[in-house]
């Protein structure tokens, strides 16, 4: 280490760039990526997905502690058991903190763009 940070390792920074240049530029990315793995591995046969069931069980149940903890202000141990308050749909809704009722609804949706239905381009104040 120099100064406390670690010693750069040039060759270890090229081996890894060109591991990365290597991988196929993938055709679909986020959700689709995920449903296009999905039907490529039974299409194929070969049922092996990039994410399982499993770990997307393991996902939520991270996001569920998180909103537990920061919830109760209490520690939360994984794997997340029956006795959780955040366990079922029913113990999230009676023990998570309501902060507002919602009362109105965003409408008006153009071109994948969410408007507030008013036209502020027109307040008089010069901004376009």
């Amino acid at each position: 280490k120099e100064n406390g940070f670690p010693v750069r390792n040039e060759e270890l920074e090229q081996q890894i760039e060109q591991f990365y240049q290597a991988i196929p530029e993938l055709a679909y990315r986020g959700h689709a990526g995920q449903i296009d793995n999905i039907f490529t591995a039974i299409g194929n046969g070969t049922h092996e997905v990039l994410v399982d069931g499993h770990e997307g069980r393991k996902t939520l149940e991270l996001i569920t502690a998180i909103y537990q903890a920061a919830s109760t202000g209490q520690t939360v141990s994984l794997p997340l058991g029956p006795d959780s308050l955040f366990y079922t749909r029913e113990g999230i809704l009676a023990s998570a903190p309501h902060y507002y009722e919602k009362k109105n609804s965003v409408t008006g949706f153009a071109q994948n763009a969410i408007t507030l239905g008013s036209d502020y381009t027109k307040s008089g104040d010069g901004r376009a």
